[in-house]
């Protein structure tokens, strides 16, 4: 437990450092911060203001990864359309092929 709240202190105070600007390396003896009960509330405070904008670049990423698998629905669903297209098309000009060639060898059998 005692490792484990050290290092969420330590987590908190370089977040804290980070939105202050400040150094992230303890300063004086090195102890008196994590004791300090002056510094946790901002230690927290910046702590879940970093979690809220995690959060929110989470939501951002959400809504955009909703919308591009969207995109790549109607992508798919116009892709499977032309593909159909393109073989109906191949199959009709093969059957046309088919019937001007037997068309022209019979003349010439004739």
């Amino acid at each position: 437990d005692t490792d484990f709240l050290k290092d969420l202190t330590r987590r908190l105070s370089s977040e804290l450092s980070r939105k202050l600007g400040a150094p992230s390396a303890p300063q004086e003896s090195g102890q008196d911060w994590m004791l300090s009960q002056d510094q946790l509330p901002p230690l927290i405070k910046a702590y879940d203001a970093r979690i809220s904008e995690l959060e929110s670049s989470e939501d951002q990423f959400r809504t955009q990864a909703e919308a591009a698998s969207s995109k790549l629905d109607e992508y798919r669903e116009s892709n499977n359309k032309l593909r159909a297209e393109l073989h109906s098309a191949l199959e009709t000009a093969m059957r046309h092929e088919t019937l001007a060639a037997q068309g022209i060898g019979g003349r010439a059998m004739e």
